[in-house]
């Protein structure tokens, strides 16, 4: 069985322990972190392992990043693999992922999510607990869809788009690059510039 190793000992690295641990899916070596006390005062069985920058892979890491700034995500796991490392993607047994979609490495799919045939889910990407993607949707790398998000049939979301909980994106639109979605948002119609937008509908905010 790999080690696994996950990046940020926050609060996001720790859900990731807590139900990494107890589904049993791999050995958890312990944390990286650039705060050497981060998990002073919380039960952990885990040890931060050193700096990320500092540390060097071997043969039997392997690694997740959690942490929440999509982008940041991304540019830590190319920075890991350039030394070597391996991602994995970490698929919580209560979740369901077609066997006809695609997940590129380094996804975090927590409990209750859904990932329908033919959809595309790129490197790094997110979907917290009971996040949902339709058929054919392509997501970017970085993304992040926070809880009971829906994001449906045929929609393309850009490269670190953030959704906030309770979000909805309706059938056949695309969403540009860094694009957030506010909470409990329904997007109706396309996003073609980076902005922050909320509310029913949608509007830009910023």
């Amino acid at each position: 069985m790999k080690n696994l190793i996950i990046v940020g000992a926050g609060g996001f690295g720790r859900e990731i322990f807590d139900w990494v641990q107890a589904t049993g899916a791999y050995k958890i070596k312990g944390f990286l972190d650039d705060r050497p006390q981060a998990l002073e005062g919380f039960n952990i069985s885990a040890p931060v392992l050193g700096a990320i920058e500092g540390y060097e892979p071997n043969l039997e890491d392997v690694f997740i990043v959690a942490l929440g700034d999509g982008k940041k995500r991304v540019m830590i796991m190319n920075r890991l693999m350039q030394k070597g490392g391996k991602m994995v993607s970490l698929i919580h047994t209560s979740a369901y992922v077609s066997t006809k979609a695609k997940l590129s490495d380094g996804c975090i799919i927590f409990p209750g999510c859904y990932i329908a045939a033919f959809s595309q889910i790129g490197a790094g990407v997110v979907l917290n607990f009971n996040a949902s993607v339709g058929h054919d949707a392509l997501i970017g790398d970085g993304c992040t869809l926070n809880s009971h998000v829906d994001v449906t049939g045929n929609v393309t979301l850009g490269k670190n788009v953030v959704m906030g909980s309770h979000s909805v994106v309706l059938p056949g639109l695309s969403i540009v690059d860094e694009v957030v979605i506010g909470a409990g948002s329904v997007v109706l119609r396309s996003i073609r510039e980076k902005s922050t937008v909320m509310g029913v509908p949608a509007k830009r905010i910023f």
